[in-house]
């Protein structure tokens, strides 16, 4: 559920909510039209929002403990919506460094992480706030991918986006200790979802209108694509009967 500031904008609005102790939020702003929403229930919880640019927009929700969530904005019609209600010990850091670059985001569970950079305009992770990329379970990860001989999952980096990437609105994991590695650079599509326990999806692509379909159910599943290059299809099942 999208939880909306009843002022009107003008300029620039900050909206901050906090209830318990330990909770704390902060809003930087610069310039014109901007909106930052931070809503915090329970104890322990950590926001940050920047901005900077125009018609930037920025919802962070969280309750119970421990949860923490960091977005930064640079430039103009960038939208990131965070939503971190049930669990704790969770981790969302959004860095959208362009224009037109969307992400709408929800986890539930505990000790999960969800780390996402974008650039450069027109890149999309979830449809709206009210279909976002979902995690539901415990230790799920959503982050980087490293490059060498094969794909490798960084747990510390970000899953990166640029050029007008998208993650498709059908894509989430639910289950524990699942993860997504995520590298997509020129107006590609990845389409990830994982189902279980104990999965691994690793996504490279740069080029131009490539799709890259990954869907994993049960367990102990793992695939890899690497795509470079114009015009090109992969698709992995695993796990079904």
């Amino acid at each position: 559920m999208k939880i909306f500031s009843n002022s009107l904008v003008i300029f620039c609005l900050a909206t901050t909510v906090s209830l318990a102790q330990s909770n704390q939020g902060t809003v930087d702003q610069d310039g014109n039209s901007n909106q930052g929403t931070i809503v915090q229930t329970g104890s322990g919880h950590q926001a940050w929002i920047y901005q900077s640019g125009n018609s930037n927009e920025a919802d962070i929700v969280q309750s119970r403990t421990g949860n923490w969530a960091e977005v930064k904005q640079l430039n103009g019609d960038n939208k990131v919506f965070i939503d971190q209600v049930w669990g704790s010990d969770n981790t969302a850091q959004i860095k959208q460094m362009g224009s037109q670059e969307h992400t709408y985001f929800r986890q539930e569970g505990n000790g999960n992480v969800f780390r996402l950079r974008q650039e450069s305009g027109n890149n999309k992770v979830g449809l709206n706030a009210d279909n976002p990329f979902i995690q539901y379970g415990d230790n799920n990860k959503f982050a980087g991918v490293d490059l060498g001989i094969g794909l490798a999952f960084d747990e510390q980096g970000y899953a990166q986006q640029y050029n007008g990437a998208t993650l498709h609105e059908d894509s989430h994991q639910t289950g524990n200790n699942n993860q997504i590695g995520l590298y997509q650079d020129g107006d590609n599509t990845g389409k990830i979802k994982q189902h279980g326990n104990d999965n691994t999806a690793l996504l490279w692509q740069v080029g131009e209108n490539n799709m890259a379909i990954i869907d994993q159910s049960c367990f102990g599943n793992f695939a890899s694509i690497l795509q470079l290059g114009s015009d090109n299809m992969a698709t992995i099942t695993q796990g079904r009967n």
